[in-house]
């Protein structure tokens, strides 16, 4: 609109998941953000369970995610619903990206951690960089053990994301205390450091704090921040306060937290009542405000806290929270080496211990302010890097992802693909035969039609075709039958090369697998072969095999918004790719050695599932006569992209038996070759919530064979039978979005017919 001024749209994501500090620095920056940019808006996206409790100013406004409770280092819990934490996962990813894509942000604040609790917000990031959002992480001073958090980055794709996603990242710290950017491996071209954030002045007009009467003995604030850890600190004052008595008159106000559980904070607030000089209350809002009238700041050293102590209180003593991160402890023991602070380390927190530190402190200690505090203009500093920015923010579309574009995916046609390439191998192997083509004519060319039945066209687990059969309304098949009759039509050449010293050849195969009443179900594979005899004794041989869009089934898309398509299919392209290498070691006796890998790059709306194999074999080769047996033995690692943000890991460990057994029976009228392979699974997801990979192991056994018999010189009949079957020991009986496989069993059989010609 003519005349409209830009109004940016600033999006600030804060995860919550303990105390106080996140939700309060985040309103700090936001109010930062509306000073600098006086026409933006701030949205807030926060977990925190106390949200209601903060003073939002004007166009700040928040969306309440719903709240968890650390358990311990990357382990949570629904803090108040009673349903399972994926399950929360999930709702909660839901209300992030619904949120974003309404409201479209031109900006995105994440606070602290790159991903999201539990790699939650890393799907808005992809959207919204997609859509020509900005993306910015906002970092405290310190996070953890350098060395715990690069390997936790390592471990779950934390530096692949600030590479590839973030725009910048801002480190609210000093690097003199602590130099995050060299501590953690930071991308050094996107790092700023801001300094320290102080507690905000009251605007004029606010009410200012009401002063504190003083009864002439000194004064001691206690905080524990939000309070849900802490109380050990409470419980060793009381204590301190008594032993100190009328012979150190000492004057004590304990702040709980509003998050300290109910029955202690109770407990707690009664036995403050008995202590002379000792008064208690569970939360004081602005609570720097009212730093500057006591003599000591008693506190877990917090990243707020101590802010706030460095910028408003007279002199401080830090108790700091050591599990199950030792950020406190560090940023204490690095502002103590300062001069800035007395640090009281929580395995001699003792109340003669603390009684006599306290004396110290308020004799000795280190006054505040001091000409050894670091920065702390953090604030300030990043409003001029937004005024800097800020005419480089682009309008994201309406919507920030095509609509048009994902139903293609989801209902791209394959039947006539295969049709026309099938033509087109058929003319790169036959139509060569003229007179232009006769130098590059294959040396074999094999042609097979069989017609076969398949007893799970989808290799759905047994819960999912539980499900089909009842007709669960979570379950969702494009197809009406799990079985059906399908036709497979192969056509391959061979050529021999002409390399000087060795003999190599090359193979070249086409296959379509063409299912009569499910269509969507039909494959094309291509593979290519090149055999090589290195010398006399060994042979090399490279396989690369792909198959394009194939269709698995349809699954419900975590991501798909009011009006769209709840159920998308899941289609992947297929990539897989071998070297052997086999040497003669004795008459009927050879040795192999063969090197895997596989690709499964899946499209739109469920490419998080791609995934990589990788691994190897070795066994032995005996062929006496007209007889070969083949047995091996081999390892595979298979990763899934999948990690973090999906709810499942699909990772694991597979250590396999191989056999085979070919030969001929009733004088030659038949050439059989049957196999037994078998395989056990052992999946690696480290989340306890992930109940269908937690701990589980499968057992699967490939069983099969071929029979042929030679109707002519160039035309066989022959029958072929596969079976597959696994178990999950650990895999749930039914899961509540039929997601993951489990058990499956499936059975393909098939008889035709096999033309070969010998030019």
């Amino acid at each position: 609109m003519a005349g409209r001024r830009f109004a940016p749209r600033i999006a600030m994501y804060s995860h919550d998941t303990f105390g106080l500090g996140h939700i309060t620095r985040t309103l700090r920056i936001g109010r930062a953000v509306t000073s600098a940019l006086p026409e933006a808006t701030v949205l807030v996206l926060t977990g925190s369970p106390v949200a209601h409790r903060m003073t939002f100013p004007d166009r700040i406004e928040y969306v309440k995610l719903p709240s968890v409770r650390k358990r311990g280092p990357e382990q949570y819990v629904s803090r108040d619903l009673s349903i399972p934490f994926w399950r929360l996962r999930q709702m909660r990813i839901r209300i992030l990206r619904d949120t974003m894509r309404l409201y479209r942000p031109h900006l995105l604040f994440v606070d602290n951690v790159p991903l999201g609790m539990k790699g939650e917000i890393l799907p808005c990031l992809e959207e919204l960089k997609r859509a020509g959002t900005a993306l910015h992480l906002n970092l405290r001073d310190i996070l953890d053990e350098p060395g715990v958090v690069r390997e936790q980055w390592q471990r779950d794709g934390t530096y692949s994301v600030l590479e590839s996603l973030y725009d910048e990242i801002q480190v609210f710290g000093d690097a003199s205390i602590h130099d995050s950017a060299l501590a953690y491996s930071l991308p050094a071209e996107k790092t700023r450091f801001h300094g320290y954030i102080a507690p905000l002045e009251r605007r004029q007009g606010e009410r200012r704090p009401s002063r504190r009467r003083r009864n002439g003995c000194p004064s001691v604030l206690v905080t524990i921040g939000g309070g849900e850890d802490g109380a050990e600190n409470i419980r060793c004052v009381l204590e301190a306060a008594r032993a100190l008595g009328d012979a150190h008159p000492i004057s004590f106000d304990l702040v709980l937290g509003p998050l300290m559980e109910c029955g202690e904070s109770v407990a707690i607030l009664e036995a403050i009542r008995r202590t002379p000089r000792v008064s208690g209350r569970e939360f004081v809002a602005d609570l720097a405000d009212f730093m500057p009238q006591y003599d000591l700041v008693i506190s877990m050293g917090g990243y707020n806290t101590l802010c706030e102590v460095m910028a408003r209180a007279r002199r401080s003593l830090v108790i700091p929270r050591v599990y199950p991160r030792r950020e406190q402890e560090l940023r204490a023991r690095a502002l103590a080496a300062r001069g800035v602070l007395t640090m009281l380390q929580p395995s001699e927190r003792t109340p003669e211990r603390l009684g006599a530190m306290i004396r110290e402190s308020l004799e000795e200690g280190p006054v505040l302010p001091s000409p050894w505090t670091p920065s702390m203009q953090g604030l300030a500093s990043l409003q001029r890097r937004l005024v800097e920015i800020a005419p480089s923010f682009q309008d994201p579309p309406r919507r920030l992802r095509s609509r048009k574009r994902e139903e293609r995916a989801s209902i791209r046609a394959r039947a006539p693909v295969g049709s026309g390439v099938l033509a087109l191998a058929l003319g790169l192997l036959l139509g060569v035969a003229g007179p232009a083509g006769a130098g590059v004519l294959p040396r074999d060319v094999n042609t097979e039609v069989m017609a076969g039945y398949d007893s799970n066209i989808l290799d759905a687990s047994d819960a999912e075709i539980r499900a089909f059969e009842t007709h669960d309304p979570n379950s969702y098949f494009v197809v009406g039958r799990m079985r059906d009759a399908a036709m497979t039509v192969s056509l391959d050449g061979k050529w021999a090369l002409p390399i000087s010293g060795e003999k190599t050849d090359l193979r070249l195969r086409y296959e379509r697998l063409q299912y009569l009443h499910e269509p969507i179900r039909v494959e094309n594979h291509y593979s290519l072969l090149w055999r090589s005899q290195i010398d006399p004794g060994t042979s090399v041989a490279f396989t690369l095999a792909l198959a394009p869009d194939v269709y698995q089934r349809h699954r419900k898309d975590k991501d798909a918004v009011p009006g769209d398509p709840v159920f998308r299919a899941e289609v992947r392209d297929e990539w897989d790719t071998s070297i052997q290498i086999v040497r003669a070691l004795a008459p009927a006796w050879s040795s192999q050695f063969v090197l895997e890998g596989s690709l499964r790059d899946y499209t739109e709306a469920f490419n998080e599932r791609d995934r990589w194999r990788a691994g190897g074999r070795t066994g032995l080769l005996w062929q006496p006569g007209g007889v070969k047996l083949d047995l091996s033995g081999g390892y595979r690692r298979l990763r899934s992209r999948n990690v973090p943000y999906l709810g499942s890991d699909l990772s694991y460990r597979d250590w396999s038996l191989r056999s085979s057994l070919e030969g001929t029976c009733l004088g030659g009228f038949l050439k059989l070759r049957g196999y037994a392979n078998h395989d056990w699974l052992m999946y690696t997801s480290s989340d306890p919530s992930d109940a269908n990979h937690f701990g589980r192991e499968d057992q699967e056994w490939d069983l099969g064979g071929v029979a042929q018999h030679s109707l002519s010189r160039s035309l066989d009949w022959k029958i072929s039978v596969a079976h597959v079957q696994r178990s999950a020991s650990s895999a749930l009986s039914s899961t509540s979005d039929l997601d993951e496989e489990g058990s499956i069993r499936d059975t393909f059989v098939a008889t035709g017919f096999a033309w070969h010609w010998h030019p």
